[in-house]
């Protein structure tokens, strides 16, 4: 994982820069005092410099980075207002001044906050910025909403821009302007543009809101996947499934009839490990349709199985399944249907049981594993016949906003 230094100017600013990081697995310390900083962590510090007089916010981002300059950080971001309130100016040229970027990225959008960016112009809930309230406030220092010209006027050098059309033909080229900025709609524009910046190599100061924080996170620390084993051959399942595959999870079939006419599980554990580590969520089932259900219970006829046996193989087959790819891979959590789903998976895991930690919707619960080889791994357990069709898709974000 990198290692992140955001100064946020106010308190909220910081638990809200804070927050994106623990979302991503990294160990965020908000801190006040400079003291006690240690090289190997990551630190989100509060300056509390929006509300107070320029100069003075200008010698706080200063003293910070001068304070820190020994200690190297992979990624250092300003966090500021989405709406452009407080010393924006001062700050970044304090920061400036220490740190000395290539590049100084600049983009207050969050579109989770409906903070938007269209042809330069900084929206909110879908009004320009300086035509809100927000531009009431006697505090706000702030009186243009056009990015380009408030980062011309802040910077005294020129600003390089790129609209929506660039960013989503992927036509983007540096121009030799340090400063930069762009539209954004939604998340995925600033995912490509902080992708594409990243991929400069340049040395860059971040300045944006959570948005852009958020978007960074995104791309250098990639969100863990999750694994769904769906052992239920219940239509409610089914739905369920179908409806996950839509929102772009990758499905994969454990197939009964084969392995009980030798097929080799090690051969689907291998598909599994390979969508999981593109970092795309899997879903496994023991039967894509009712007539491979059938055909596996046909099957174990032929070998002196009944209907219990063959039932009870595919669950043994489905925990030994999650013990293969668990050792290769780490999740996000663990998505479990049926009872007897999730009693093998925990068995063959070792887990000695399970602590319940809240309901995720309606009798589908969050539990975390006790002892065994993956103590604490979150994961949600539902019948197969509970649940809208939507239940699978809630539970998988449930995962990933965790």
């Amino acid at each position: 994982m990198g290692k992140y230094l955001m100064i946020a100017d106010d308190f909220t600013g910081s638990g809200d820069a804070g927050v994106q990081m623990s979302k991503r697995g990294v160990e965020a310390h908000i801190i006040f005092d400079l003291k006690n900083v240690e090289p190997d962590k990551s630190y989100v510090i509060d300056s509390e410099s929006r509300n107070i007089p320029p100069n003075e916010a200008y010698n706080k981002i200063r003293n910070i980075f001068e304070d820190l300059k020994d200690i190297k950080f992979d990624y250092y971001y300003k966090k500021i207002d989405s709406t452009i309130r407080g010393n924006i100016r001062s700050e970044i040229l304090a920061a400036d001044s220490v740190y000395k970027p290539d590049l100084i990225v600049f983009n207050p959008a969050n579109p989770d906050s409906n903070r938007t960016v269209i042809d330069g112009v900084l929206y909110m809930n879908g009004t320009r910025v300086c035509e809100t309230e927000i531009m009431r406030d006697p505090l706000c220092l702030v009186t243009d909403d056009n990015l380009v010209s408030l980062m011309e006027d802040a910077m005294e050098e020129p600003v390089q821009y790129f609209n929506l059309t660039q960013i989503r033909q992927n036509k983007l080229k540096l121009n030799g302007a340090r400063v930069i900025t762009y539209d954004v709609l939604e998340n995925s524009d600033m995912e490509k543009m902080v992708s594409f910046l990243l991929g400069t190599g340049k040395k860059i100061l971040w300045v944006g809101s959570a948005g852009m924080a958020n978007a960074l996170f995104s791309v250098v620390e990639k969100p863990k996947p999750v694994l769904a084993l769906v052992g239920s051959i219940a239509e409610t399942s089914r739905r369920q499934v179908k409806k996950a595959l839509d929102q772009g999870a990758e499905l994969i079939e454990m197939n009964v009839k084969d392995l009980i006419n030798g097929g080799n599980l090690q051969d689907v554990a291998g598909k599994v490990i390979k969508i999981l580590r593109t970092g795309n969520d899997a879903v496994v089932v023991s039967a894509k349709e009712n007539e491979d259900y059938i055909a596996a219970v046909d099957c174990g006829k032929k070998h002196g199985m009944n209907r219990q046996d063959v039932a009870r193989y595919t669950q043994e087959k489905m925990g030994e399944l999650s013990r293969l790819i668990l050792k290769e891979v780490k999740v996000q959590g663990v998505f479990l249907t049926g009872g007897d789903t999730a009693i093998s998976f925990m068995k063959k895991n070792g887990a000695s049981g399970a602590r319940l930690i809240e309901d995720v919707l309606p009798v589908i619960a969050l539990i975390e594993l006790d002892g065994g080889d993956y103590p604490n791994l979150p994961c949600i357990v539902k019948g197969g016949s509970i649940g809208n069709e939507d239940a699978l898709v809630k539970c998988i974000q449930f995962f990933h906003n965790k």
